[in-house]
């Protein structure tokens, strides 16, 4: 009698066993929420939309943005500027002027990276340390970069 209730209890204890690890692995192949900002605009095509928008506008400027993990990278390129040449591009002259105009927009790049995080926020994902970095390029090489973090207002 007791070698059968051991038998029993020992079934009992492999189905519960079963039961919680089916239990586990159904949460587990539930859709994780992203880690990322580059993750959660892939899975939010509406998001997406809109920064495609934004996007192809910012074009025609000679900007262009992309995401990658928690930072928006615009990149301005200074080839498309008319009259602007390679060695101007490069000066300490334009250097100094992009720099001290990234300096006077950082509260613009900052507040654009803390907007973003609201929208992330509102979609009840949270995402932390988005960040907006902006390179002046000639070409391949960049000029001048600033990098704009909300939190470091």
């Amino acid at each position: 009698m007791k070698r059968k209730t051991i038998v029993v209890l020992l079934m009992v204890i492999a189905l519960f066993s079963a039961m919680m690890m089916t239990a586990c692995g159904s949460k587990s192949a539930e859709k994780s929420e992203p880690t990322t900002l580059e993750s959660f605009i892939s899975e939010h095509p509406d998001v997406k939309s809109e920064l495609d928008k934004k996007v192809s506008a910012g074009e025609t400027s000679g900007v262009a943005v992309e995401i990658k993990g928690n930072d928006i990278i615009y990149t301005y390129d200074l080839s498309g500027v008319t009259d602007m040449t390679e060695e101007f591009a490069k000066s300490d002259d334009l250097k100094e002027a992009l720099q001290t105009a990234l300096e006077a927009q950082g509260d613009a790049f900052r507040s654009v990276a803390s907007k973003m995080e609201s929208v992330v926020n509102e979609a009840d994902v949270e995402i932390s340390g988005i960040r907006v970095i902006v390179n002046y390029v000639y070409g391949n090489e960049v000029v001048v970069s600033g990098t704009f973090d909300p939190s470091e207002e």
